[in-house]
């Protein structure tokens, strides 16, 4: 897929600006009750991880040709952008907590990585549809790139539910 989008300051593009082009790599992806499930990770050209993506696919999708291209690692924002699809990202809750080993090593560092909830949704109101629930796990060193000041949910509890499915987690590379 070749396509050029100008930048709109979301995570991935103020991410590449600044440390280059990323690529994505899939760790895992399975299809479970009408759900793809599918884990990857944005790494700099020389290895570094950046951010960790858990992302559930609803499915069936009207967009076949766009699924397939993500589905093998082709950015959400992008592929759609690209063909011409408006697309909507719906911020549930963006939090930092204290690292589990698996991100320690993953992240090479200590320090919290910020998590953000996203709804992801494609086309315009009224018919727009949700393509994909996303939790986005990045790298102590983007704290200050993204902005993070505070925690925030747009539903109460939801940051304490995502901890506790992060804490059982296996984070792989």
């Amino acid at each position: 897929m070749s396509c050029h989008i100008e930048p709109r300051n979301s995570a991935s593009q103020i991410l590449e600006q600044t440390f280059g082009p990323l690529a994505t790599k899939i760790v895992s992806a399975h299809e479970s009750k009408g759900i793809h499930h599918r884990e990857s990770v944005r790494t700099t050209q020389d290895g570094r991880v950046l951010a960790y993506n858990l992302v559930d696919f609803d499915l069936p999708t009207p967009f076949k040709r766009e699924h397939e291209l993500i589905l093998q690692g082709n950015p959400l924002a992008t592929t759609f952008q690209c063909y011409g699809h408006p697309i909507f990202r719906d911020t549930l809750c963006f939090f930092s907590f204290q690292p589990l080993k698996s991100l320690i090593d993953l992240f090479q560092s200590e320090d919290n990585p910020l998590v953000k909830v996203v709804d992801f949704y494609v086309g315009r109101e009224p018919a727009k549809v949700h393509y994909a629930k996303i939790i986005e796990i990045y790298s102590p060193v983007t704290a200050m790139l993204l902005n993070y000041t505070h925690d925030s949910e747009t539903q109460e509890g939801l940051i304490a539910a995502t901890i506790d499915l992060l804490k059982k987690h296996t984070f792989k590379r």
